[in-house]
């Protein structure tokens, strides 16, 4: 992912979306194990929706690899796999499960 930042010529999207995407998830972990609020609950929800759906592609893909022989690749997609698992997890108890943390950040709101 380093050697992307200095080779790659894309757009801001190619080159940062995957550090974006990597340490919105590292600060739901963070929050979540720290038992405090950050941002709002609808920002959590729909993260974890759409860390799903990669998830879910990822998996789609790996397998897909498989079929055609390709190895290397589907095995490189099945680590991430894996690797997206337990934050996933986390992120979904921060969002759907953790009731007194949020409602404490609205009554701060108000």
């Amino acid at each position: 992912m380093i050697e992307r930042f200095w080779v790659d010529k894309g757009g801001f999207s190619s080159r940062f979306f995957p550090l974006l995407f990597l340490a919105f998830l590292a600060a739901g972990c963070y929050y979540s194990r720290q038992n405090r609020a950050f941002l709002k609950l609808w920002v959590w929800q729909s993260y974890y929706h759409l860390t799903l759906l990669l998830s879910v592609g990822l998996l789609f893909l790996s397998v897909y690899m498989v079929v055609i022989a390709l190895w290397g690749p589907a095995g490189a997609l099945l680590l991430g796999f894996l690797f997206l698992l337990p934050a996933q997890l986390q992120i979904r108890r921060y969002a759907y499960f953790s009731a007194s943390i949020w409602e404490t950040k609205t009554n701060e709101d108000r």
